[in-house]
């Protein structure tokens, strides 16, 4: 019992001092739940409020016996609610420990505040129900700051998504921090290697850039703002303008660079396309952050971030050269931001505070307002563009709305001057040589030009003065605007050193640039008059071709002291091309209306001027009942001056007769130039008589010599005339009678005139059907040969035949040789013609020889016009070739005149003709004016006498002597002698006794056809 008894008091003596223990511990966490920093909340299983600490009482603004018995939900935003019973039911369930969440709190005074929840189920007994304790930290300042953060982003994101320029923000070791969308475009253009974060942006430059690249980082990185523009290659060549600026740190000085990029292309490519460079800005900021395990370590990164965001704000900002404009709801600018403050895009310097219509005239204030509702309407960008007149220029601009924060609109404003000056210089270019190029009138085009340059220039007088290069007159061309008193004084000025701007640039060659009247000493003698006009300033330029010559001034006059900006000397300096392409053009019309009318070579008018004129002449002379002779001159033999002493000869022959033959006509009288060696005179108002005298005093005139290069040379005319109205009625009708009768001049014997009459008409008419004929002559097969024999006079056999021509025309039937054969000559077919007769006879050679008639000779007749060419050889051998006829059987029959006109040419074309084993004869021999000379070199096998001897031969002794001497003639040149035309047997027999080889007439026989041939033949062997 008393070690029981000892045993349970010492249970009660540790009992005491365990509850001792507690009793301490609960005074110490009763201690801690009253001051502590973090709000402790207990709560039941009910999820009320049991017990709350002065820290939670103060963050909800309730006394603690206020909070006592509320339920959770009580003190709770709705929006929290449902998320916080759920995490409960889990952590009663035994499915959690505990919580924490980030949830929102309503304060006593209605107000939301955010706090850290962390709760934990202590499962302590109260009936085994346990008991919560809910543990909340105050973070409404964390979250205060991120909502500070988020609104500087959202400004930053405003001005860069709506900045037209591609840029990146590098750290000192060149790796992009921030890019935008834009940026990553023109990086394609240079390298197909993205653009990224944390990589080195250089290695992505194409290798020709990277030096130039790295030149200007380094600039940057030393504090100075570099710009560089370079070229990118590739199938659309793109050139770009790179700008490097530094940025600044409070401590660490430069430790950024921020790389903007513009597409410059189209101000670099070309003045006559400009478009808008309007490229959005995205700027994209992508930052994680964590979650901040202490409330001043988030505080001083979020304070750090805001900074930056507000720094690389202010760096785009000075980097850019818009003007950017902070517009509040009410309309009044209340920000700006400017690369240099000195121009203010057409603001005045204090303007911040005031409204559109304060600052702008009416109109463009009503535009702006325009704009800004609109944005803050439909929150959509909204462009603007508009023009103000500064100091007698006119700038324009482009505004672009945006939105901006708080019904704040952003704009955007650009200087767009120069870009819609080179537009509206190439609107005028454009439309000048549309003018130009339509033949306009010169005055009217550059009156157009004056004022459409006025346009362009407020306040500008514009004006061309002509330049005589001769006298050194400036007379007056166009100017729309100056006063008519001043252009009456001004026109007709003499160019001289001190001859105001105009003639003073005229004299000098150069441009004068007069900035004031009143003071410069080139407008001495002029300064009255410019003051009695009120102008005070003249820029002057020359128009000089391109030889130099001075064809014209272009000048543009101010009513104040002025001088030229950097745009108006190249606006000048087009126009001045503008006025010399006009100028140039109206003179090249002016030559090209002279080479059209007027022949080159002689000044006269040529064909076309005169068929102009005589039309006019023409319904003159019907009206008044007169008469007009058309006369048509051709030189005689001019061919022959070309070919001997050449065409530079030819030519200063042609000059002097074209002016003979004008000083040879009547004052009335006209001559064109037809062509080569033709001429027209026209004499109105005539009669025949004095047509002929005209005709007469021509001719007479034309045979008196020219002296070219120490020759003296004739140039004799025929003269074909023909007369209105007796002949005909127009121009063509007048010309081809004319033609008509030259040719008929010619043909009775040169240096003669002929008056067209109606048999010529005729037998023009005859011709022609003839030429017409001949065209098809050998395709239609209507040509045939007679064959004549030539019989020797010794044997009375067959020594040979002539092959002649004979033509039956369906149309015209049968047309003698002599008719046909001088046309085939003229129209250049003979040698076609030729060519047919020379297969038909010698094929007919080969036919009676298969016929057993043996090897008949064959005489064929050639032209003159074969011995211009080789060609004769030619066709004579593959002919031979082609019918296997022997040479020696074929004879070709020339004539005296062929040796007279070209002796050396026809001797060695005979020559060549000789070779192919073929026999030449001399046909109408004594007719010409034979030559013993030619006779010995020519490579002759035969005489034929001319018919004409046969007619004197029997009666008269002469005759007979003279026949006598020519065949001994032939016989003591070693030739055989042929007499033709013979058709009496006393001229047989005399020929016989004259010891005659062979005779060919109508005694022996006719020209026969082929059958007829064969049967004569048969009759009549062939002399072996």
């Amino acid at each position: 019992m008393k070690e029981q008894f000892k045993d349970s008091r010492q249970e009660i003596d540790l009992l005491r001092n365990r509850v001792g223990e507690l009793e301490g511990a609960a005074r110490f966490l009763e201690l801690n739940f009253s001051q502590s920093a973090l709000g402790i909340v207990v709560l039941d299983h009910q999820q009320k409020l049991v017990r709350a600490n002065q820290r939670f009482c103060t963050f909800l603004g309730y006394e603690e016996h206020e909070l006592k018995g509320k339920h959770w939900k009580e003190v709770s935003h709705p929006s929290s609610v449902p998320e916080n019973a759920g995490l409960y039911e889990a952590l009663m369930s035994g499915e959690l420990d505990h919580f924490t969440i980030e949830k929102r709190y309503v304060r006593k005074d209605g107000r939301v505040v955010w706090g850290a929840l962390s709760v934990y189920n202590l499962k302590m007994s109260l009936e085994d129900q346990g008991a919560v304790i809910a543990v909340v930290q105050d973070i409404q300042p964390v979250k205060d700051t991120q909502m500070a953060l988020v609104h500087s982003e959202a400004n930053l994101k405003a001005v860069v998504e709506h900045t037209q320029q591609a840029f990146v923000l590098l750290d000192a070791y060149r790796r992009p921090l921030v890019f935008n969308h834009f940026a990553q475009q023109a990086l394609a253009m240079l390298s197909s290697t993205p653009l990224e974060l944390g990589k080195d942006l250089f290695s992505c430059v194409p290798e020709h850039l990277n030096a130039a690249f790295l030149k200007h980082f380094q600039k940057a990185l030393d504090g100075q703002i570099s710009i560089t523009e370079a070229k990118i290659e590739g199938p659309k060549p793109r050139w770009f303008e790179f700008a490097f600026a530094p940025i600044r740190d409070e401590s660490a000085g430069v430790s950024r660079v921020l790389l903007t990029a513009q597409d410059i292309t189209q101000r670099k490519d070309s003045e006559r396309k400009f478009r808008d460079l309007n490229a959005e800005l995205e700027l994209k900021v992508a930052q994680q952050q964590n979650r901040l395990e202490q409330e001043e370590a988030w505080n001083a990164q979020a304070a750090q971030r805001i900074k930056d965001t507000e720094l690389r704000t202010k760096a785009v900002l000075r980097a850019l050269p818009d003007l950017m404009l902070v517009i509040d709801p009410e309309g009044r600018f209340i920000d700006y931001s400017l690369q240099d403050e000195r121009d203010l895009h057409g603001l005045p310097h204090n303007f911040l505070g005031l409204t559109p219509a304060e600052v702008f005239p009416q109109h463009l204030a009503h535009l702006y307002m325009e704009a800004i509702q609109t944005v803050q309407t439909y929150a959509e960008p909204e462009v603007l563009e508009y023009a103000l007149d500064q100091y007698s220029e006119r700038r324009y601009f482009e505004a672009r709305f945006v939105p901006y924060t708080h019904q704040k609109v952003l704009a955007i404003v650009r200087d767009t001057t120069e870009r819609k000056q080179i537009e509206q210089l190439n609107a005028v270019q454009q439309h000048i040589l549309y003018l130009t190029a339509r033949s306009e009138n010169t005055r009217e085009i550059l009156s157009g030009l004056c004022s459409m340059i006025e346009d362009i220039n407020p306040g500008a007088l514009c004006s061309v003065l002509h330049h005589d290069p001769l006298t050194h007159i400036l007379w007056h061309l166009a100017s729309p605007s100056l006063p008519e008193s001043f252009i009456e004084q001004v026109d007709g000025l003499k160019a001289g050193p001190q001859a105001g701007s105009c003639g003073t640039a005229a004299y000098l060659g150069r441009t004068v640039i007069v900035v004031d009247i009143e003071t410069d000493p080139l407008w001495e003698h002029y300064r009255d008059l410019a003051r009695s006009h009120h102008l005070r300033s003249c820029w002057s330029n020359p128009v000089l071709d391109r030889n130099g010559t001075v064809l014209a001034t272009f000048a543009l006059y101010y009513r104040q002291p002025k001088a030229p900006s950097a745009f108006q000397r190249r606006m000048i300096d087009t126009c001045v091309d503008l006025v010399r392409i006009v100028l140039e053009r109206e003179a090249s019309e002016a030559r090209i209306r002279r080479l059209a009318f007027f022949d080159a070579l002689t000044g006269l008018p040529n064909r076309v001027s005169i068929e102009n004129t005589v039309v006019e002449l023409l319904r003159k002379a019907d009206q008044q009942n007169t008469q007009l002779a058309f006369l048509y001159m051709d030189m005689d033999n001019f061919k022959n001056v070309n070919d001997s002493l050449g065409h530079s000869a030819g030519d200063r022959l042609l000059i002097q007769v074209a002016e003979r033959i004008r000083q040879s006509l009547p004052e009335k009288g006209l001559v064109a130039r037809q062509s080569g060696d033709e001429f027209i005179v026209v004499i109105p108002e005539t009669s025949h008589q004095e047509a002929t005298e005209v005709a007469s005093r021509l001719l007479s005139d034309s045979i008196q010599p020219f002296h070219i290069d120490g020759h003296e040379l004739i140039a004799a005319h025929s003269i074909g005339i023909s007369l209105y109205p007796e002949d005909a009625f127009n121009f063509d009708l007048l010309r081809k009678h004319a033609d008509t009768a030259l040719y008929h001049a010619k043909r009775s014997g040169r240096n003669q005139f002929s008056f067209f009459t109606e048999d010529m008409r005729l037998r023009a008419m005859d011709r022609l059907r003839i030429e017409t004929a001949l065209r098809s002559v050998l395709s239609r097969r209507e040509l045939r040969l007679h064959y004549q024999p030539i019989m020797d006079l010794q044997t009375e056999r067959v020594m040979g035949v002539e092959a002649l021509l004979r033509w039956n025309s369906p149309e015209l039937g049968e047309v003698p040789p002599t008719r046909f054969i001088p046309i085939a000559e003229e129209m250049g077919i003979i040698e076609d013609i030729t060519c047919w007769v020379l297969r038909e006879a010698c094929s007919m050679n080969q036919r009676m020889l298969q016929q057993g008639i043996g090897n008949l000779p064959v005489s064929v007749n050639l032209s003159d016009i074969h011995f211009r060419s080789r060609a004769l050889v030619d066709a004579v051998a593959q002919t031979l070739k082609e019918t296997g006829m022997e040479p020696q059987y074929l004879d070709l029959e020339v004539t005296e005149s062929l040796l007279m006109s070209n002796l050396d040419s026809a001797i060695d074309l005979l020559g060549e003709l000789s070779d192919l084993g073929v026999t030449v004869s001399l046909d109408d021999f004594g007719t010409g004016y034979s030559s013993l000379t030619y006779l010995q070199r020519l490579p002759l096998d035969r005489l034929k006498v001319d018919r004409s001897f046969m007619q004197n031969l029997v009666a008269d002794q002469r005759g007979q002597a003279v026949t006598r001497a020519v065949i001994a003639l032939g016989h003591s040149l070693g030739l055989m002698v042929v007499a033709e035309g013979v058709e009496e047997k006393t001229q047989h027999d005399w020929l016989r006794k004259l010891n005659c080889d062979g005779v060919q007439g109508f005694l022996m026989a006719r020209p026969l056809q082929e059958d007829r041939l064969l049967e004569f033949l048969k009759a009549h062997p062939i002399l072996e």
